[in-house]
């Protein structure tokens, strides 16, 4: 039985044992007497307090009952404190009111904002950042309004900034800029640090300029300066003694357009006594200068450090290293584009919840995705678009689309193989995303992370297609997949060619069948051991000279396979370099811009008219100095590939002790997988000149223009090499340059520079080293002749003359589209290549392309008919839609 409810008493002895209970002030008593679960209780109105409401709350003063009145609001710096007891958080200059229970805090120091004033004052179009931060009226620019007060701090909502859209600071007497500051300090930063906050040149402005920082820091953070354009800096001009510091940027596509001396600076020009400049975790991607001095950066004056670290709050973290910059002047630090160090979810300035700021308006139709999930995180679907951006640990978000369209993206970076999304059985990770996938109304598509490392997400938008269809079709199957492919014809040095119209018997359209035997991801999830200075796009082990031990194959198919495979190293994993190496480096660029436009160089006179070839040399010294140029019909990775792997190839070996080839020895040892040293001792058959010995080491490294292999001296190793008595030690740097150029119709081009410095000891007679000079630089012309296809091209051009329509690469879909020494074929113990049969058109082959097996068939147009042929084609352009495997 439940006794009757407790009564209110005036006796402050009632304590509700007998239902009576001691509440008074207006307080509401409640509760059964005796009761353990609801013993007697007296809830107190506003202002007063204590079990018996006998006296006042806290924030609330004077003399109970009725003088509890609200006190004044006191403002604290603790984010915890709401008013209830007349504590409010009120910070950055803002003016406390009201009393306890409604507080306030007002007036907010300039750059501030919030119920608090604990937020920076955000940004969201052109004219609004404009206003906000250029406050320089040099020679007439425009000058913002409202601008930001010293040492305040301007956040930049996610979306595009372009003059065209809005007010910009406009020209200086030299130059439009969008953004120009003078004395000016501060932060000026993106709300997100995954830099979506784009400054937009549109190929007519420079990004930001600059003067002066009134002897105070100026940061930059998460700013993206894309396509900026002027004479000097295109993306960023720093001078006047500024002191910046530019965290987590990106500068890509900008242009220094003067072509004089003292300019240049694609992305970043800094000039002026004093100035100081900061760079940490920024990237630099296709930036130009027309005067081809410092394409990222020029320093005139002043001084710029790149840093190889993070900064706050992700000091803890290790950037990744991209390509060595293109800079002029001395720029110190670690000069390469780094990214990855927001790799953990990114704290961001957010306003509250009532404020959110978004990326872009948001559509008022129909979201073309629906979300479900067991933790959906950051996953969220607005308008046409789906995304995670800054995703959490462990999300796992199912989005299913309501429309049929094409997928494109605007930002995808995740942990690669590790964090995935996955459609129609196909998982994109790291920077690949689904650009240009086709999906159905109703196409699920999974996305999920692990438990650890994070990156910066995804947001991926869908165009739907302009004719709905009365039902959704069956959603495109990841396998079988069908690719075409530019390969050598394994009967000679006949180039298969790609196309989409009819070709001529002469030319094979190679396709693929591809079955992916990439590990599943919960394999990669507890093999988790991958190191951070070499990115492997797939799990595929490099062919190495253990991979061939008593196979009885050929030394000339083993040598291909090691050049294929390091050739796809080349194109697709990431180096990194110690600081040996990186200062090779470094010392290469500059001692190939010295000789690359040699003006006292005597041209040498070579059988091969393709190759040129020049020499300098000074009477009666000991340094000679050969130049060989020419263009291999060669992809740039293979070029590269061979020249290093050469060095220590079977082939090469083979040539020891050769009279022809000058060699009487040669050793190596391999460092890593973009470094070795070796030995050679030679002798160049010349009267009175004794054999020479070089002892040196060989770095290739990728750079943004095209690959450079360095050939240096070194006496790091010298103890590992024997020294020949008998042999004059020589002195040697050399350089090759490998550039891609365009196709002639389906043969790849590549421009090849070689620069050989050799100081050969003693003193050396203009006479001997005319006749030395071009055995040094006839390797280039050795290198030509292996890809040589000059009948391929020549034949190509009769065509063109004739009017004929050829297969050629360049009307074929992209995607489809690989290179020759991207795949491997299968050979058995004898070395001779797998057959898996024959075929309507001939043998199936079988062969590895990134870590997948695939069926490789060559079909020769003229082995069907024109009206076969076309329809072939126009199946080709549905397979087009579908992504390499």
């Amino acid at each position: 039985c439940v006794g009757d409810p407790c009564v209110a008493s005036s006796s402050p002895s009632d304590d509700g044992s007998d239902g009576n209970f001691y509440c008074v002030n207006g307080g509401v008593v409640g509760g059964y007497p005796g009761s353990i679960l609801s013993p007697c209780t007296c809830t107190c109105p506003t202002g007063l307090a204590g079990a018996d409401c006998a006296s006042c709350a806290a924030g609330y003063s004077v003399t109970p009952p009725d003088n509890c009145s609200a006190d004044p609001c006191q403002a604290t710096s603790s984010s915890s404190d709401d008013g209830s007891d007349g504590n409010f958080y009120c910070t950055n200059g803002g003016n406390i009111g009201g009393t306890t229970g409604s507080c306030s805090c007002t007036n907010c120091e300039t750059g501030y904002f919030g119920e608090n004033c604990h937020l920076p004052h955000y940004v969201n179009s052109m004219t609004e950042v404009f206003n906000k931060v250029s406050n320089s009226d040099s020679n007439g620019e425009n000058t913002g309004n409202s601008t930001m007060n010293i040492g305040d701090t301007t956040v930049l909502a996610l979306r595009e900034y372009k003059c065209s859209e809005g007010t910009c600071s406009g020209n200086d007497g030299t130059n439009e800029n969008m953004l120009s500051t003078i004395a000016l300090s501060g932060v000026i930063q993106c709300i997100s640090d995954n830099a979506q906050c784009i400054l937009e040149g549109e190929n007519q402005n420079r990004g930001m300029k600059v003067a002066g920082t009134n002897a105070t820091l100026l940061t930059l953070r998460a700013m993206n300066f894309n396509n900026g354009k002027a004479t000097a800096g295109g993306g960023i001009q720093i001078r006047d003694a500024a002191i910046v510091d530019l965290n987590i940027c990106i500068f890509s596509n900008n242009n220094s357009t003067k072509t004089e001396e003292g300019f240049g600076g694609g992305a970043i020009f800094v000039m002026s006594s004093g100035t100081t400049v900061n760079v940490y975790g920024t990237s630099f991607t296709e930036n130009t200068a027309d005067s081809e001095k410092g394409n990222d950066i020029f320093r005139l004056f002043g001084n710029i450090q790149i840093h190889n670290t993070c900064p706050s709050p992700y000091a803890s973290k290790t950037p990744t290293q991209g390509n060595l910059l293109m800079n002029e002047g001395t720029v110190g630090g670690y000069p390469f584009s780094y990214t990855g160090c927001q790799i953990t979810e990114a704290p961001t300035v957010a306003p509250s919840p009532a404020q959110t700021i978004a990326p872009t308006p948001a559509p008022t139709f129909t979201p073309s995705f629906s979300l479900v999930g067991s933790n959906t995180g950051q996953c969220s679907v607005s308008g046409p678009c789906f995304s995670s951006l800054g995703y959490t640990n462990n999300e796992d978000c199912i989005f299913t689309a309501s429309v049929n369209g094409t997928l494109s993206i605007s930002g995808f970076q995740t942990e690669e193989y590790i964090d995935v999304l996955s459609i129609a059985g196909i998982e994109y990770s790291g920077n690949i995303g689904p650009l240009g996938v086709r999906i159905q109304a109703g196409q699920v598509i999974t996305w999920a992370s692990d438990e650890s490392t994070t990156y910066t997400g995804f947001r991926i938008c869908i165009t739907p297609d302009e004719v709905s269809t009365p039902a959704p079709t069956p959603s495109l199957p990841p396998t079988p997949t069908s690719l075409l492919i530019e390969t050598n014809s394994s009967s000679g040095n006949n180039t298969s060619l790609i196309g989409a119209v009819a070709g001529t018997a002469a030319v094979l359209l190679t396709i693929f069948y591809c079955r992916s035997l990439l590990t599943k991801k919960i394999n990669f999830r507890k093999q988790k051991e991958r190191t951070t200075s070499l990115v492997t796009p797939v799990p595929v082990t490099p062919l190495t000279r253990d991979s061939f031990k008593n196979t009885g194959m050929q030394d000339e198919i083993l040598d291909r396979a090691e050049m294929i495979s390091l050739a796809n190293i080349i194109k697709n994993e990431k180096q990194s370099y110690d600081n040996v190496e990186m200062r090779a480096i470094r010392e290469g660029t500059q001692f190939y811009q010295k000789y690359k436009n040699a003006t006292d160089a005597k041209t040498i006179n070579h059988s091969d008219h393709k190759v040129k070839m020049k020499a300098v040399h000074i009477e009666g010294e000991s340094h000679l100095t050969g130049i060989a140029t020419t263009t291999v019909d060669a992809h740039m990775e293979e070029c590269a590939a061979f020249t290093y792997t050469d060095i220590d190839s079977r082939e090469s070996h083979s040539k020891v002790g050769n009279q022809h080839h000058h060699i009487v020895d040669l050793q190596s040892l391999h460092i890593n997988q973009h470094s070795l040293y070796t030995s050679s001792i030679r002798d160049y058959g010349v009267s009175l000149f004794k054999r020479r010995q070089f002892v040196v080491r060989v770095i290739w490294a990728k750079l943004k223009e095209g690959i450079m292999i360095f050939m240096f001296d070194t006496s790091d190793k010298e103890a590992a090499f024997p020294r020949d008595k008998n042999a004059i030690q020589g002195s040697v740097y050399s350089l090759w340059f490998f550039k891609p150029l365009d196709y002639i119709g389906d043969v790849p081009q590549t421009a090849v520079t070689f620069i050989i410095n050799a100081d050969l000891g003693g003193k050396i007679p203009i006479a001997v080293a005319n006749r030395v000079i071009p055995k040094f630089v006839s390797i280039a012309h050795l290198l030509r002749l292996k890809f040589d296809k000059s009948e391929q091209i020549e034949a190509y051009e009769r065509q063109i003359e004739k009017g004929e329509k050829k297969v050629t690469r360049t009307n074929i879909e992209p995607s489809l589209l690989l290179n020759s020494f991207e795949i491997e074929f299968e050979r058995d113990m004898k070395g001779n290549q797998v057959n898996l049969g024959t075929g309507a058109f001939g043998m199936v082959l079988l062969v590895k392309y990134s870590g997948t097996k695939c069926a490789y068939k060559e079909i020769k147009p003229t082995a069907m008919s024109e009206e076969t042929l076309m329809r072939f084609f126009l199946e080709l352009k549905i397979i087009g839609k579908l992504r390499h495997p």
